[in-house]
């Protein structure tokens, strides 16, 4: 592939939340959010988007997602894929401790078909899922 010199020259630009920058919503999109029930505190970090409304009223026969508490603030992503190996995976994030309330990382992962979050909370109810050698709860 060839790139032109102005292609070449740009250099990687830090997402809004890296920067410290607020990204305001549209009135429209701050009200489907709302209704959608999502809680749009001081803390909430996430851009509201789309796929996020669209998550938070999914039916549940169709959800596909899994919430996994319990993780070292250590621990690699290497790490936590390595736990969850031989399913799909759509989307991956991974929440920081909060001093004072959380001690341990979360992530939120949402899988390819709705058979591979039921595969690892089976997994998870029958042997356990440990990453980095430490249990963790799926949920």
């Amino acid at each position: 592939m060839n790139f032109t010199a102005s292609q070449s020259s740009r250099r990687f630009k830090p997402c809004r939340i890296k920067l410290s920058e607020q990204r305001n919503p549209s009135p429209n999109t701050i009200h489907r959010a709302v209704e959608a029930g999502i809680d749009l505190n001081s803390t909430y970090q996430i851009y509201i988007t789309e796929s996020h409304i669209r998550g938070q009223v999914c039916p549940f026969h169709l959800n596909s997602s899994v919430h996994i508490s319990g993780i070292d603030p250590t621990t690699t992503l290497a790490q936590i894929f390595a736990g969850i190996q031989g399913r799909k995976i759509w989307s991956f994030s991974k929440r920081p401790p909060l001093e004072g309330s959380y001690p341990a990382c979360a992530a939120d992962i949402i899988f390819m078909t709705r058979s591979g979050a039921e595969s690892l909370v089976c997994q998870a109810n029958s042997t356990s899922v440990y990453v980095a050698g430490k249990r963790a709860r799926v949920i």
